[in-house]
Order: structure tokens, then C-alpha cells, then sequence
């Protein structure tokens, strides 16, 4: 087994209404109390369904199983064909990715793998678009993101 991650959106006023010593706890109650042991990997959004605990939601990624390892490989495939990428394609998917099509040519001639995880480009549009889920959520609510190691 790796190292995993659970990520999570959160109200922060909430998660810093906590005592410092027990906010630790708080998140990973969050991320791992009995709302979620059903279908802890299943893709999507969770929301817990506990009264006063509206302050959460937890992001279950395409394809990771709750492993790290598809984080790392992303950006790893990214190093690799970044700076093939043309400059002003580069500046949107560094900050939103709404046209991944541009970057499959150069994913594929130059990222691709046979192996590991995020092999093709269809694997790694999908793990940007869930992570743009993510940060789309979160800014709407105004809370923060929070990735918790497992």
C-alpha cells in the first residue's frame, strides 16, 4: 500500500472555530468518518448527510483509488511536455484548463507511458478536469481545499 490522499473542501471559519489541537481530528473525521466507508473511492462528491455538518464535502478523483501516486504522475507528465507546449497554451492550463484538447498532440508524442499511472491523455484530462471540479466548488462556496495524507 502508498501513500494516499483524501481531498477535501472546507468552510475554513468552521475548521478555525476548532481548537488548534483538535482541528487535526475535525479533518480527519471529515475525511474518514462513517458517512463515506461505503463508497469511499467511488468518484464524485460526498457530503456528509449528519446534521451541522455542512461545513465539508470530500472529492473522490477518476482512477486513483485514494493513492497519491496519480498526483505525482500528473505533474510528472506535465514536466515532460510543458515546455513543448506552446507559451500561451502553457499560461491557461497553468491556471485553468478548459481546452485540454490542445494538449493531447504533446501528451501523447511526448508524456504517454506504457506504464504507472496517468498513462494516457485521456487518464490525465480526466485527473485535471476532477481537480478543476475541486477548485470550481470550493471557490464557489468560498472555503479552502485541503489535501489530507493517508
Amino acid at each position: 500500500m502508498g501513500v494516499g490522499i483524501e481531498v477535501l473542501i472546507v468552510d475554513w471559519p468552521r475548521v478555525e472555530a476548532a481548537q488548534p489541537g483538535d482541528r487535526e481530528e475535525l479533518l480527519v473525521d471529515a475525511a474518514f468518518g462513517e458517512a463515506y466507508s461505503d463508497g469511499l473511492f467511488e468518484h464524485g462528491w460526498s457530503w456528509s448527510t449528519h446534521p451541522g455538518e455542512d461545513w465539508y464535502g470530500r472529492y473522490a478523483l477518476r482512477n486513483t483509488l485514494g493513492s497519491y501516486k496519480p498526483h505525482f504522475w500528473a505533474g510528472h507528465r506535465w514536466d515532460h511536455m510543458r515546455d513543448l507546449v506552446e507559451p500561451r497554451a502553457r499560461d491557461v492550463v497553468d491556471r485553468v484548463a478548459p481546452q485540454l484538447e490542445v494538449l493531447r498532440e504533446p501528451f501523447t508524442q511526448h508524456a504517454a507511458e506504457s506504464s504507472g499511472w496517468i498513462r494516457s491523455f485521456e487518464s490525465f484530462a480526466d485527473f485535471l478536469t476532477d481537480w478543476g471540479e475541486v477548485v470550481t466548488e470550493a471557490e464557489r462556496r468560498g472555503w479552502g481545499i485541503v489535501g489530507l495524507r493517508c
